[in-house]
């Protein structure tokens, strides 16, 4: 199982303290009175040293030095009060901040688990080999030393639709023991907006998925699934104006360097996303922007064979319409004649036919 470790996500110098003016001030006194006594007293001259007693404590500040502790506090306290009310919302959203800096978390992975979670991604969709493999390859070089950061880098997931690429990510997610963002560009057209946010001063200005599931699971690696993304854009024309699209979005997102130090435009606030796991889904590649292209490995996966669309029918119906392994049962057996007679064109017609022989079975057992 997935172990989470101790991860800084927020990059900037955000304030992980309520304390107010008093308390920052005596935390400053007790620090400068503890520097002042670790620092090696003169030698004391031997004429006049009998006449004076060994002082128990260090000497009291001086004025100067008070007056110092008392301007430094004052001006930590203003910055951390302006941050706070530059917040929308700021009571809810400056807990979750001061929570995230104090306790961020990332999902590490052994040796062994990564090759349990390999496994089980091929066994349970062998046609999308050549993404299982890439995921094996990148856990096994994470985790040559030691548990390793759970997750893999930007992939895009190519081949006929129906075949479950978006259930193998979300799969994966499960496996990783980590958060899932998902945004279906079929769906919507402003997957910029749904992913990063729009920046305060629009009307409808507010924090993307990925920024709300961070500050809320505070975990490091999420896997954000974007579906179809040849649908993505550059642009994107609204009543008020032209807006950046997602492919820009994507591009500072999935880069090392820009992801270590991304702001998001609504909080202005600096996050580490260097750690999350990206993965695209689209039927064909060839007209992806070449920016996208060159910062993401293209997997292809193929159609599933009739002996693995055998195997799918048996699993996603254990414990539905049968029992758990039971091959020998009628209805599977019927619905296994019935694929070889008549080979379904993806899993979502699979999943059809299933709901077919409940429906007919619950009512064969009303009757």
């Amino acid at each position: 199982m997935p172990t989470l470790h101790p991860a800084r996500i927020l990059t900037g110098n955000w304030p992980t303290t309520s304390a107010d003016l008093r308390a920052v001030t005596e935390r400053l006194t007790d620090f400068l009175e503890r520097l002042h006594a670790r620092r090696r007293a003169p030698e004391p001259d031997p004429a006049i040293g009998a006449w004076f007693e060994p002082a128990d404590r260090p000497a009291p500040l001086s004025v100067t030095e008070t007056r110092r502790i008392q301007a430094r506090a004052r001006r930590f306290v203003e910055r951390r009060d302006a941050r706070l009310e530059g917040l929308p919302s700021k009571k809810g959203l400056g807990q979750q901040l001061t929570a995230l800096a104090r306790g961020g978390r990332a999902a590490f992975v052994a040796a062994h688990e990564a090759d349990e979670i390999v496994a089980a991604l091929h066994d349970r969709a062998p046609w999308m080999a050549a993404a299982s493999c890439r995921v094996m390859k990148e856990l096994r070089c994470r985790t040559a030393q030691g548990p390793g950061l759970a997750g893999a880098p930007p992939m895009i997931l190519s081949g006929p639709p129906g075949i479950g690429k978006s259930a193998w990510a979300r799969h994966l997610a499960e496996l990783l023991g980590v958060p899932v963002i998902q945004i279906d560009l079929g769906a919507t057209q402003s997957g910029a907006f749904s992913l990063v946010g729009v920046e305060r001063g629009w009307g409808s200005a507010g924090m993307g998925m990925l920024t709300q599931t961070i500050l809320t699971d505070r975990i490091a690696n999420p896997v954000v699934i974007i579906d179809e993304i040849g649908l993505a854009r550059e642009t994107i024309t609204t009543t008020g104006g032209t807006m950046a699209g997602l492919i820009p979005a994507l591009m500072s997102l999935i880069e090392p360097v820009t992801a270590r130090n991304w702001t998001d435009l609504y909080l202005r606030v600096d996050f580490d996303m260097s750690r999350v796991t990206w993965i695209m889904t689209t039927n064909a590649h060839g007209h992806l922007p070449q920016p996208l292209l060159d910062r993401c490995q293209v997997l292809d996966c193929r159609t599933p064979t009739p002996a693995e669309y055998a195997g799918t029918l048996q699993r996603m119906g254990d414990g539905r319409l049968w029992a758990e392994g039971d091959a020998g049962n009628p209805v599977f057996r019927a619905l296994s004649d019935h694929l070889r007679q008549h080979p379904p064109r993806s899993l979502r017609a699979l999943g059809r036919l299933l709901d077919r022989a409940e429906e007919i079975t619950a009512r064969a057992k009303v009757n």
